[in-house]
């Protein structure tokens, strides 16, 4: 608390009553500018960021759970226009019953009200059932989400989400009930007694129909495209370079007693011997110490100066980068590669001059086309600039994540600049969980009044960096095949139906000398004319929406040729498959027998 240099701490306050957060950031500001003026080697281009408690906490998690809300959405309006286009048909082949009870008096509105109640009770059917997967499900989720999605544990099937499923099945029984309840009562009387009710009902309900397959296979594409830019952002997520060898990586954190440990001397000694004893371990390849390590989200960031470099102008922002203060052996416990130079050993003593190891991130942003070894920079300690002799750069790593932007690295010594918190780094020959035991009994031998807490694998934090990308993209992806077979359900139906409504037609052209490739080619063609208008909606609406989708994808542009074909081509195979089998049935009828029952 003693180095104004010190910027990474949290500030939590609650306003007080009638003051707006935008006053609140203002006040925050002119204090701000005020600390930069007064104190300009510390202050100098810091501001504040005020930000509501509950947006820190579940900010993050938004896009997530919004991504995930829409492609729920998209589901169910895909399984209520499947379902539609199902009561549409039923609604059609119900001809002779309606026309009967018409003649018996009943009215038109009667009727309608008849068919919206069935289909409520579908709705409330089928909601009751979703409703136990649903309580099972989300169990099954809960334990499988990463836990960076704040109290996602604490999600359960409750009143409120009780509440919301009674009205959205409601609403769903009522919306899309309606459409068929309306053209299903619009028989005429005479014309259904007498033809049977085997005619088709009329061009209305076919155009509802087709219009419900087209929106199916629109929503469809959206979500395939969808799902294929997740997928393609995770690989390329899953495949960059973090600038460290993960495996058989082991580390826990130490945080020394002030009283015990408050003086430099102090503090190495102790670093060393752990250090000393953890290395003769057996099984261990290197170990190594550091304040600040990848992935973790404990970081030491802070302004730096360079050497024959002017100061920034007012205003704009200096040098700046992670400082991890480090132990000869950190380099190679986490795998962190050398380009050049070379790596701090026990030269770099507090006694010696001063050194520092830069990442090539940093080369490139402040030392562009020169060679650092040699040069100097300053970083800020114990209030005042300690100036060091750049002696190695080191492959830059991605600390705070794979989709966060590189940040330059500037590594001191642990040595000449010792610190109270660490982290042990060690990297073993076989699985490095079994060594926490040893790892803990050393500690205990040196000083049983400290110990190490934390313990983590590197494995394991790499796969939490990438935990809700990986989440995300198989719920979507879950959803996206889910939507898949809907549509082919609803193109499968469609025609099905419709060789069952023009069975007379094809007995005839089949009596007449029509081939059975003929058949099928009709049939789908009928399919594929419908996967076209589907197709093309959908990728309209997928280049719509692709400014949403942008926020979601990382390395991938949101219009991606490669992943658009993949979805058109896999939907094109999949409503081709779906339309086949009622063409062929349709091919192989026998005319006499069709046209004796017709």
């Amino acid at each position: 608390l003693e180095h104004r240099g010190s910027h990474n701490f949290w500030a939590i306050a609650r306003l007080k009553p009638g003051v707006s957060l935008e006053r609140a950031r203002a006040e925050m500001h002119t204090i701000a500018d005020r600390l930069a003026r007064t104190y300009p080697q510390t202050n100098r281009d810091f501001d504040v960021t005020v930000t509501p408690l509950q947006e820190h906490v579940a900010g993050a998690a938004r896009p997530l759970l919004l991504s995930l809300l829409g492609a729920v959405g998209f589901i169910l309006l895909l399984t209520c226009a499947n379902i539609a286009t199902l009561l549409l048909s039923r609604a059609e082949a119900r001809q002779r019953e309606v026309a009967m009870r018409q003649a018996l008096g009943a009215s038109r509105g009667r009727l309608i009200r008849q068919m919206l109640v069935e289909s409520l009770l579908l709705a409330f059917g089928g909601a009751a059932a979703g409703l136990g997967i649903a309580y099972a499900g989300t169990r099954v989720l809960v334990s499988l989400a990463p836990a960076t999605i704040p109290r996602l544990d604490q999600t359960s099937v409750d009143g409120p989400v009780l509440g919301f499923m009674a009205v959205i099945a409601t609403a769903v029984g009522l919306l899309f009930g309606l459409a068929p309840a309306v053209l299903g009562s619009s028989v005429q009387v005479t014309h259904a007694l007498r033809d049977g009710g085997t005619r088709v009902a009329g061009a209305a309900g076919r155009r509802v129909r087709h219009t419900l397959v087209v929106a199916q296979l629109a929503l469809a594409v959206m979500l395939l495209v969808g799902a294929g830019l997740l997928v393609r952002s995770f690989m390329h997520v899953a495949g960059l370079d973090l600038g460290i060898r993960a495996p058989h990586v082991l580390t826990a954190m130490i945080n020394l007693s002030p009283a015990r440990y408050g003086d430099a001397a102090r503090q190495i000694a102790f670093t060393d011997e752990v250090l000393r004893r953890v290395h003769a371990l057996p099984g261990v390849q290197s170990a190594g110490v550091s304040n600040s390590i990848p992935l973790t989200g404990i970081n030491d960031q802070g302004g730096f100066l360079v050497e024959g470099r002017p100061d920034p102008p007012p205003g704009t922002q200096g040098p700046h980068a992670n400082r991890p203060h480090v132990s000869p052996g950190y380099f190679a416990a986490l795998g962190i590669r050398l380009v050049s130079g070379r790596l701090f050993d026990e030269r770099d003593r507090q006694d010696t001059v001063p050194v520092a190891v830069v990442s090539d991130v940093a080369v490139r942003m402040y030392w562009s086309g020169q060679n650092p070894i040699g040069r100097r920079l300053a970083t800020w300690e114990d209030g005042g600039p300690v100036w060091r002799q750049i002696v190695g750069v080191v492959q830059g790593t991605r600390h705070f994540g794979p989709e966060a932007p590189q940040k330059a690295e500037i590594y001191v010594p642990v040595a000449q600049a010792p610190v109270p918190y660490m982290t042990l780094v060690v990297r073993t020959q076989g699985d490095p969980t079994a060594l926490i035991p040893a790892v803990r009994g050393q500690l205990a031998a040196i000083d049983p009044e400290q110990s190490a807490f934390g313990f983590e694998t590197m494995d394991d934090l790499v796969a939490k960096s990438t935990a809700r990308r990986q989440f995300q993209t198989a719920l979507v992806t879950m959803f996206a095949v889910l939507a898949l077979l809907l549509a082919a359900i609803g193109v499968y139906g469609v025609m099905g139906y419709m060789v069952a409504q023009r069975r007379r037609e094809i007995g005839v052209r089949l009596a007449l000398g029509a081939k059975p490739r003929d058949v099928v080619n009709m049939i789908l063609g009928n399919g594929l004319r419908l996967t076209l208008a589907g197709v093309v909606a959908g990728m309209a609406g997928a280049v719509a929406l692709s400014r949403v989708l942008a926020g979601f994808v990382y390395g991938v542009s949101p219009l991606d040729p490669a992943t658009y074909t993949a979805a058109i081509g896999l939907l094109a195979a999949v409503a081709a498959l779906s339309a086949y089998r009622p063409s062929r049935k349709a091919a192989a009828m026998d005319p006499l027998v069709v046209l004796r029952d017709e």
